[in-house]
């Protein structure tokens, strides 16, 4: 008897089950399955924006004025550096985390814009790089994939009106 109700409870489970699959989900619960069942985290369930969405204050900003991080990622020091002369500050941060690759991609499209970074081109495959300018300073932000960890590197240089200033100060 105990055999025969285990045995239906299975079946209403299998039946459950397969009928969930036929609903039908949004882009918002397919890509919170996707990333779930790939051990990853994306763009909806770790605070970053979804596309064309706005950021939530969560992020860290990062050693450059005005070019922010999500908290997933962790800096890479020994990968990093900074070099700093006056106000001129230029240099690689570079950091790893377990985020999705597109997901970043858009996340740094849409918070530099946000912190009044002016995108100028970008590159695909096998790995991304954004390049953007501001003011006296242009920034390349570099993203691959590795087997376990989503990569970014942070590279900022002063522009050359920057450096032509600077040359031009009496020494």
């Amino acid at each position: 008897m105990k055999a025969l109700l285990y045995f239906g409870i299975l079946i209403v489970l299998l039946c459950l089950n397969a009928c969930a699959a036929l609903v039908p989900q949004t882009a918002a619960t397919a890509a919170t399955s996707v990333a779930t069942s790939t051990g990853t985290h994306n763009a909806y369930n770790e605070g970053l924006p979804p596309s064309g969405g706005t950021m939530d204050g969560k992020e860290k900003y990062c050693d450059f004025e005005g070019i922010r991080i999500p908290p997933k990622l962790g800096l890479e020091k020994d990968r990093s550096f900074i070099f700093s002369v006056g106000s001129i500050k230029a240099g690689v941060l570079a950091y790893k985390g377990r985020l999705e690759y597109s997901s970043l991609c858009n996340y740094f499209k849409l918070s530099m814009a946000e912190n009044k970074w002016e995108f100028l081109a970008s590159s695909n495959y096998p790995q991304t790089a954004l390049f953007f300018a501001k003011d006296d300073r242009t920034c390349i932000v570099r993203i691959w994939e590795t087997h376990i960890y989503t990569n970014v590197e942070i590279w900022v240089t002063p522009s050359r009106n920057l450096v032509r200033q600077y040359e031009s100060l009496p020494r």
